[in-house]
């Protein structure tokens, strides 16, 4: 029995090498930010998708999916097309009850009321009434 071979394995490792390197991190007064407004913003981005949806008038629902894609390649030496599975996402439109977001909605804005006085107390030491005094964006590394 030969061993099994990964050919495509040595580029999607450089690949996710290359990726991660390339993204800025985030600077101090960014990550100290962050850890103090969590729960503010998971609050925040709740309300926002139910505010899209009642705009919009419905929700989309994510449905995954198998698809399959012709991609080039070779067989035996010659050019030709294979078919290549891929795993997909559909976003589905589907009813919504604009009684029960209206709920929801201000449950989660209550939330953020309640949340707000100790996010910001939270995020006060995190020097960015400094970086906005300067001008400097608020990703800049000092």
């Amino acid at each position: 029995m030969s061993p099994v071979r990964f050919p495509h394995t040595p580029r999607l490792l450089a690949l996710a090498l290359l990726t991660a390197g390339c993204t800025a991190p985030l600077s101090p007064e960014a990550q100290c930010f962050a850890e103090a407004t969590v729960d503010y913003r998971a609050a925040w981005r709740g309300a926002q998708a139910i505010r899209a949806d009642l705009d919009r008038g419905y929700a989309l629902h994510p449905v995954a999916y198998r698809g399959v894609d012709a991609v080039p390649c070779r067989i035996d030496g010659a050019r030709s097309s294979c078919l290549y599975g891929t795993d997909r996402v559909a976003e589905l439109p589907v009813a919504i009850d604009r009684a029960d977001l209206g709920r929801r909605l201000a449950a989660l804005e209550a939330r953020m009321d309640r949340l707000r006085p100790t996010a910001m107390a939270r995020a006060a030491p995190c020097g960015f009434d400094a970086l906005l005094a300067e001008g400097r964006p608020v990703r800049s590394r000092p």
